[in-house]
């Protein structure tokens, strides 16, 4: 199965890019953050992933990124450089592995982790 396609020079990964257009591009999930959009690759590193920009608390901006894995999606939170949330919180949003029919349920898990900070 084709996973990954090249257009002009840049690269998307078939399985998020299919995700952020049918999932995230028209839902509303994520309203938390500032903005949300797919980045593409024009090389091997970084590959392309779904940003989940700016979800602001206090003086604190937090990124989320979701990337394609050879086994699943995974999930990264950034929480700027002081690295302030605890190891607790982190551990629970950071995970890999996730397959596609869970993938959403498990962005909707995460806003509702950081909604009430």
């Amino acid at each position: 199965m084709l996973t990954k396609t090249q257009i002009n020079g840049t690269h998307v990964e078939l399985y998020s890019w299919d995700f952020y257009n049918k999932e995230l591009k028209s839902n509303k999930i994520y309203e938390s953050f500032e903005s949300i959009w797919y980045s593409e690759s024009t090389s091997s590193w970084p590959p392309p992933y779904i940003m989940f920009y700016n979800f602001i608390y206090k003086q604190y901006k937090i990124q989320l990124e979701i990337e394609y894995e050879e086994n699943g999606f995974r999930l990264t939170i950034y929480d700027g450089q002081d690295n302030w949330l605890p190891k607790e919180i982190k551990d629970e949003i950071n995970k890999s592995d996730i397959k596609y029919d869970d993938l959403l349920e498990e962005v909707q898990r995460v806003c509702d982790i950081l909604k009430p900070l």
